[in-house]
């Protein structure tokens, strides 16, 4: 048994004209258009945690984790994908230029597979030093420019030097070498679209002509960047140019296994982790906000040899991924997993694997919807407390701080797993801040949608009635999820 496993940061659903009307006109994306056509497509697919490394640990983990701790490395209990697999006798490859997988926060992911290659150059990747030589001409910026990524840039000297490009040339030499393997799960880890939006020259211009070589928007209220809709339709221009360009080494990656004959024996999935504002709402980029559709509901494609192209209504997460890949290979999750295979549903199944959707980011909102409805559930108090975080892996990303393992902390029993022990860390308003983003966000009220008339989530719902069934229906899915009895508190449940 084979799999292929593409995570594309930062895919909006409309950007994908396979999903319907797309926010820029006429995006090419001719590879995702084929892989439609013989998969399985999911349309009520959604986030489970965000942003990154909070995704990645679903899909490594089958874990829904951010009503318990931030962005963090693997902890020590986790059963992680590439590990289980090995021990079932398949060889396990990652291919990634995403570089938060080996910092500090995320130091642990690559560690339990066979092979692991990491492209460098993306975004703040610690990898050039050397002052810029020119050798990439000045470029011209919307938005900001990391002094890092300008001078990471200088290695960009033709297409196929770009961060996309140079992963998927990676992975499709590595199914050629590997093409007589009759078990393997290769992961890629693309990190694109996710800013900084640079893409080839000849990409730049398809969109828009003003298209910038690198647009990097700020997080935050549009206001208050002073982001007009010219501004945003070229931020939105910039974006679809990297979508097409990854797209295009997606099709030399599908290419590879064309010519190798793989489709016949190889599942292929095809999935994000989260999606991004470009003026939705007010917002720009993943700042600490409602998490309204733009960002949570998300693209997904399973590919099954001999199964017949299919979209499928049915509710499921990123989580999910998780038993789903390790259901192809034959192999259980363990029971204390919230992971559900969605193989059944890309095989044709009419059965619900799970009937609501929770996602959120750690200490902001916690959000559940049936695909039809969606309430997105805010603290009741402006200083967002009581919360507490729960690991025993005290690491974050460099950017953000977790408060030292100090005599505040408390050893205890993990909820779900009585036998383990993890450290309990109650915040303050300012240990969590730069944790939840709560600085660029605010405080927000709660809202719920109704997405069979409202699909944009532009009118909540104000009756008080189901509004309450709602809140019902958050508090009995967490109390399935056995969350810590502070976020009852925090959200006044």
């Amino acid at each position: 048994m084979r799999l292929v496993c593409v995570l594309l940061d930062t895919l909006r659903r409309d950007i994908c004209p396979s999903y319907g009307p797309t926010i820029v006109p006429d995006v090419q994306t001719p590879n995702l258009d084929a892989l439609d056509e013989r998969s399985a497509q999911f349309q009520s697919h959604y986030v489970t945690c965000s942003p990154c490394m909070p995704a990645r640990r679903n899909l490594w983990t089958g874990q829904c984790e951010f009503l318990w701790r931030p962005w963090g490395s693997l902890e020590p209990w986790d059963r992680p994908l590439p590990r289980v697999l090995k021990q079932a006798g398949v060889t396990t490859q990652l291919i990634t230029d995403h570089y938060h997988l080996f910092e500090r926060g995320g130091e642990n992911y690559h560690i339990d597979f066979d092979g692991w290659e990491l492209i460098r150059g993306h975004e703040n990747d610690p990898w050039i030093t050397a002052p810029p030589a020119d050798i990439y001409p000045e470029p011209t910026v919307l938005g900001h420019m990391a002094a890092r990524y300008r001078r990471n840039m200088e290695t960009m000297t033709s297409e196929e030097r770009y961060r996309a490009p140079r992963t998927f040339i990676a992975a499709a030499d590595w199914l050629a070498a590997n093409r007589k393997n009759d078990d393997f799960f290769l992961l890629i880890d693309e990190f694109d679209p996710h800013e900084p939006f640079h893409s080839p020259p000849s990409y730049r211009r398809l969109y828009h002509d003003d298209t910038p070589d690198v647009a990097w928007p700020p997080y935050g209220r549009v206001e208050r960047f002073g982001l007009t809709d010219e501004v945003l339709d070229r931020y939105r221009a910039a974006y679809a140019s990297q979508v097409t360009c990854t797209d295009r080494w997606l099709g030399h990656l599908f290419d590879t296994m064309d010519r190798l004959g793989m489709w016949d024996d190889t599942a292929v999935i095809v999935m994000t982790d989260h999606g991004y504002f470009f003026g939705d709402h007010g917002w720009s980029g993943k700042p600490g906000c409602p998490w309204y559709n733009a960002i949570a509901h998300i693209p997904m494609w399973v590919y099954l040899p001999g199964e017949p192209a299919r979209q499928v209504s049915q509710v499921s997460q990123n989580h999910d991924i998780y038993a789903t890949i390790l259901d192809w290979f034959g192999v259980e999750p363990a029971e204390w997993s919230h992971s559900r295979s969605l193989l059944p549903l890309a095989r044709g199944g009419t059965g619900a694997v799970r009937d609501l959707a929770l996602y959120g980011w750690f200490g902001m909102g916690v959000n559940v919807t049936d695909g039809r409805e969606t309430y997105l559930c805010q603290s009741v108090n402006e200083g967002n407390t009581p919360l507490a975080m729960y690991s025993q892996r005290w690491s974050t990303a460099p950017w953000w701080q977790v408060p030292e393992p100090d005599a505040q902390c408390v050893v205890q029993p993990s909820l779900d797993r009585p036998e383990l022990v993890w450290m309990r860390r109650e915040l303050s308003v300012e240990d969590q801040r730069p944790l939840t983003q709560s600085a660029s966000g605010g405080h927000h009220p709660s809202q719920l949608f109704d997405l069979r008339d409202d699909p944009g989530q532009l009118r909540p719902v104000t009756d008080e009635a189901r509004i309450r069934e709602w809140r019902a229906k958050l508090k009995r899915r967490m109390e399935e999820f056995q969350a810590p009895e502070e976020q009852y508190a925090r959200l006044g449940l």
